[in-house]
């Protein structure tokens, strides 16, 4: 009798086991598709802010007007997705547009960071480790992708911080 009970414990042990093996499993799974969707929403935005011919005339940037398509594309894209805590953009010209309204302090320099830098290195979407945004406290990850001119030259890097806090 005893060792029956012993039996069923091992067999009760090894498929709870396998139970939370699985449940582990689906929950790897279901985090990798929602950094991989996100992946591929930062590779398109990095594609979808690019400057439209009409706002470059005679080869001259009419600097308000980009800055406003840019704003509005960034703007666009963190309110189609809560789970984004901001949404900006780098550039070489050490620029930075923010859809949160952001504004950093003078001379902050978006080329130092290590978001811009690791995207820039790449032509995939690069996720940075994990870190505590100075402005929330929160604990987050940056999603970051370079973008082109329309002459092809690398211009600037997008970002997406997303919120670790809410897994």
């Amino acid at each position: 009798y005893y060792a029956q009970d012993k039996l069923y414990d091992t067999m009760y042990a090894e498929k709870q086991d396998r139970i939370i093996e699985l449940h582990q499993e689906k929950i790897v799974k279901g985090v990798e598709t929602y950094f991989e969707e996100k992946m591929k929403v930062t590779s398109m935005m990095a594609k979808s802010v690019e400057l439209p011919d009409y706002i470059i005339y005679k080869n001259e940037l009419w600097p308000e007007v980009a800055k406003d398509w840019i704003f509005n594309g960034l703007t666009s894209f963190k309110k189609n997705d809560e789970s984004f805590l901001d949404v900006y953009a780098g550039y070489e010209n050490k620029e930075f547009i923010a859809a949160s309204e952001w504004v950093p302090d003078e001379g902050y320099d978006p080329t130092q960071r290590d978001w811009y830098k690791m995207a820039k290195e790449v032509e995939e979407t690069i996720i940075t480790e994990p870190y505590t945004d100075v402005m929330t406290g929160k604990t987050v990850v940056t999603l970051a992708h370079k973008m082109y001119d329309r002459n092809g030259t690398m211009s600037g890097v997008v970002a997406i911080d997303l919120e670790l806090d809410k897994f």
